[in-house]
């Protein structure tokens, strides 16, 4: 089937794909000089920002509380249907990723890609 409007996300794809692929060779230059930099990168789905409600109001935020919390309430019931695990995602998900990655619990992960997401890349 083809979309009746394309999506136009050729230019989010391109600096999408590139940031994994420069993750990955910065990753192996900064090993192969045994400087003790991991480099990895976090890729994440629908988190609970207030972008979603500026993208719904054509990039500003509506005045009013009531107007924000009812667009955000709308976004966040489309994210929770769209995501395998049945919810969005909080900044709090992407920042536990940030603190693992900064850990040395990941002192042996570099070159990685840490897709924060609820599942929806993996199906």
């Amino acid at each position: 089937l083809v979309a009746a409007t394309p999506v136009k996300q050729a230019g989010y794809c391109a600096s999408k794909g590139g940031v994994r692929l420069f993750t990955k060779a910065v990753a192996l230059e900064c090993a192969t000089e045994r400087n003790g930099i991991r480099v990895n990168s976090i890729h994440p789905g629908s988190i609970e920002t207030p972008i979603w409600v500026k993208m719904q109001n054509g990039g500003d935020l509506p005045e009013g509380s009531n107007s924000v919390d009812q667009m955000m309430a709308e976004t966040r019931s489309v994210a929770a249907a769209a995501t395998p695990l049945g919810f969005s995602g909080l900044p709090e998900d992407v920042a536990a990723g940030v603190i693992y990655l900064c850990s040395d619990a990941a002192r042996f992960v570099t070159g990685s890609e840490l897709v924060i997401d609820g599942g929806v890349y993996a199906g």
